[in-house]
């Protein structure tokens, strides 16, 4: 298991708040055009949408999941989008740009830097590659796939 950063905690927790809180944002925008404008009801279950993969990437970096950077990086784009697509409809208005657009953007910032050497492993200074072809502790001629 990798260790995180305390800068990935606090990342890590406010993705989870934040992802509830689009998550809540969708399923309210949902329910109030919900029989009335199927546009409005198709942004709000994206946003949705995108606050469970937001809200999942917090929770993959407060696990210290191998995948967790690219799931934030692809949450954040979600966020992103749908939040531009809610503020050109006039359905979210700037303090929802902010924090849908703005925080998403910075966690992708952060997601996209090089972690610090000191998180790798010292048996393993390579833990990003995925080298395949190589055979397990068993050697019985079984080709297996190893992720570190």
């Amino acid at each position: 298991m990798q260790r995180r950063s305390a800068t990935e905690t606090v990342i890590g927790t406010l993705n989870v708040l934040t992802g509830g809180l689009m998550m809540w944002g969708g399923a309210a925008e949902v329910q109030a055009y919900l029989g009335l404008e199927a546009w409005a009801v198709s942004i709000g279950a994206l946003g949705f949408l995108a606050g469970t993969a937001f809200a999942a990437s917090g929770i993959a970096l407060l696990r210290a999941r191998a995948g967790a950077r690219r799931l934030v990086v692809r949450g954040a784009c979600a966020s992103a989008l749908v939040h531009a697509l809610g503020v050109a409809t006039g359905l979210i208005g700037i303090p929802g740009l902010i924090m849908g657009v703005g925080y998403p953007l910075l966690a992708m910032i952060y997601a996209r830097r090089r972690p610090p050497a000191a998180l790798a492993s010292a048996e393993n200074p390579d833990a990003t590659r995925v080298r395949t072809g190589e055979t397990g502790p068993r050697d019985d001629g079984r080709r297996i796939a190893i992720a570190f």
